[in-house]
């Protein structure tokens, strides 16, 4: 049976990074870690979510901007985890909108205070 607490939905291609980040993150809210776009958007559209972190560059595109619009017509907070350039972070802003962001490598007690804050039950 799936738990009344909003997920935390983990949106990260990299493996590692995914599993780790996934659990620290497990000490706020429970965590649904997915490798896509589209498989983040079928989560939201289906689940409860209280907190959606997610990286900036994703080796798959499809289905960025379908998941954006319906993160934000739920207003679900995001915290946006980029290692782009800094030149791109305008962008990145721009186009997430996100409550906080992270440039890659951060600090893991900044990542986890920011979840505790920003996640909503």
């Amino acid at each position: 049976m799936k738990s009344a607490q909003p997920d935390i939905l983990l949106i990260e291609d990299d493996l590692g990074v995914r599993d780790g980040l996934a659990d620290l993150l497990s000490v706020v809210a429970p965590v649904v870690p997915v490798d896509s776009w589209r498989k983040a958007l079928a989560h939201v559209e289906h689940e409860k979510v209280g907190l959606v972190v997610t990286d900036y560059r994703m080796r798959e595109a499809a289905g960025e901007s379908e998941l954006l619009a319906a993160v934000r017509a739920r207003r679900v907070p995001v915290i946006l985890c980029t290692g782009a350039h800094p030149s791109e972070m305008q962008q990145a802003l721009a186009q997430f909108r996100p409550d906080q962001l992270f440039a890659k490598p951060f600090e893991v007690d900044a990542m986890l205070d920011a979840a505790q804050r920003l996640y909503r039950r």
